[in-house]
């Protein structure tokens, strides 16, 4: 875990950047989601950065026109993946007037698969991201979709844990889409993307904004106390610094695009990639003082030398669809007797599928009751329903709530597949798990939720049903 870490050290000691120490990843929570963030290097604040020099500057600049969709980088530590494909579609949109949507996946596949850049982590840097988009080209989302963690319950690599080294590599990854249509045919090229790095300082990205009117993008440390998911807004200082030693946890590396800035406030404008729901509508702000004390390495700007070819309608996403849901559930346990080690209850769910291709499709059954005080009368949903909680001997093996999985990887580039779930959805929910005793006299359910993945929604909800499952008497 800690080789990541000090890889990123000597990264950033080549730069001239210099470092105190670095710790293990931590993570951002917002709405039950966790954002997982890059490892959290600690260094004393600069000192002696030169101020914003005001003189013949707007008092004010915001760049959001100039911005594609936000996006949500879901659980993976992806924000450099998100942040770079953030600014190759601002450049777009600033001198073509096009919106496009890029394909962060195959990014991550290019980078890593191909190029071994961070192989065996979620990690990048951005600047090698924008490089490769400069020399290799870019897929539209379209083609291959962001998707998910493969660490999750019921994914490819649910068995193997990350930053370990017995982790495969595709575990990162994630594999290439089939080639029934071919690869290189729907590259788009961006030979034409002019890259370059300014100075790490308010002054000169404030100059750049007002100026250029191109968005920058950076890198700072950040603290989860510090960024603030309903105002949006971001800070850093000493205090949140010492508690970054103490709890790394809760510490880590962010990337970010900013976008705009405020001389009275004394604060940039940026774009995140936690979802339109974070800050306001996706973006927040931040102190000058964050930026010229704390951010970690040159900012980088883009612009093109010439247009690039784009295909008809680049900013698409397909929306997946489910139709015809039928949910056949088995119970193998009888009441009145003890659990065996084999018996569970089994989850079928047929249906059809439309608009999957190359996508992730998702099924997850839990085991949930009515919350406390819930009426009779009233029909459980997800907001007075609680999940079953396993014991904690068996946690480590089935994970902290009774449930079962099912995953589908639709591996095609067609425009458009429309499939049969067949064979269905399979989830098992182990009775071995079900602490009996605890839930006597309570009405269970199973909660069972299809999803499909991409770079805008995160995990989507298709489908949601609550089944009646039985009284444990």
């Amino acid at each position: 875990m800690f080789r990541r870490a000090w890889l990123l050290v000597a990264l950033l000691m080549t730069m001239g950047i210099v470092v105190e120490d670095a710790y293990a990843d931590g993570s951002y929570i917002f709405k039950g989601r966790v954002y997982r963030l890059a490892p959290f290097v600690d260094r004393a604040p600069r000192t002696g950065v030169e101020g914003v020099v005001k003189a013949n500057l707007p008092n004010a600049m915001d760049l959001k026109d100039q911005q594609s969709v936000v996006k949500n980088q879901s659980e993976r530590g992806a924000c450099a993946y998100f942040s770079s494909t953030a600014l190759l579609e601002s450049v777009i949109k600033k001198y073509q007037g096009a919106e496009v949507n890029i394909s962060e996946e195959y990014l991550i596949y290019y980078t890593k698969a191909i190029l071994s850049h961070s192989p065996t982590s979620d990690g990048s840097f951005a600047l090698s991201n924008l490089q490769a988009y400069q020399s290799h080209g870019f897929l539209l989302e379209r083609d291959m979709p962001y998707q998910g963690s493969w660490f999750h319950k019921g994914m490819p690599c649910e068995n193997y844990k990350e930053d370990k080294p017995n982790t495969p590599r595709y575990c990162y990854s994630h594999t290439a889409p089939v080639r029934s249509v071919n690869l290189e045919d729907r590259l788009v090229s961006a030979k034409s993307l002019q890259l370059g790095t300014i100075r790490n300082s308010s002054n000169a990205i404030v100059q750049t904004l007002a100026k250029e009117k191109q968005s920058v993008l950076i890198n700072l440390p950040l603290h989860q106390d510090g960024w603030n998911a309903e105002s949006g807004h971001a800070t850093y200082n000493e205090q949140l610094r010492r508690d970054c030693k103490q709890n790394p946890d809760k510490c880590g590396g962010h990337s970010i695009l900013l976008i705009g800035y405020n001389l009275q406030n004394q604060q940039f404008l940026f774009k995140n990639s936690w979802g339109g729901d974070w800050g306001k509508n996706g973006y927040g702000t931040l102190p000058f003082e964050y930026v010229d004390s704390y951010s970690q390495s040159n900012p980088v700007v883009g612009h093109l030398k010439s247009r690039i070819r784009l295909p008809d309608h680049p900013d698409f996403v397909p929306s997946t669809e489910i139709d015809e849901v039928k949910v056949v559930v088995d119970d193998d346990w009888k009441e009145g007797t003890e659990p065996l080690s084999g018996q569970k209850v089994t989850v079928n769910l047929e249906g059809k599928l439309k608009k999957m291709q190359n996508s992730v499709f998702y099924v997850s059954t839990y085991g949930v009751y009515k919350k406390p005080g819930t009426p009779e009368s009233r029909a459980i949903g997800d907001d007075n329903s609680q999940m079953i909680t396993v014991p904690k001997q068996y946690v480590e093996e089935f994970g902290n709530n009774l449930r079962g999985t099912y995953y589908r990887h639709f591996s095609d580039l067609e425009e458009s597949i429309d499939v049969e779930i067949d064979p269905p959805a399979l989830n098992m929910v182990p009775y071995r798990a079900l602490e009996t005793k605890l839930l006597k006299g309570k009405e269970l359910f199973l909660r069972i939720s299809a999803y499909y993945h991409n770079d805008i929604d995160g995990w989507k909800l298709l489908h949601r049903v609550y089944h009646p499952w039985r009284v444990l008497l």
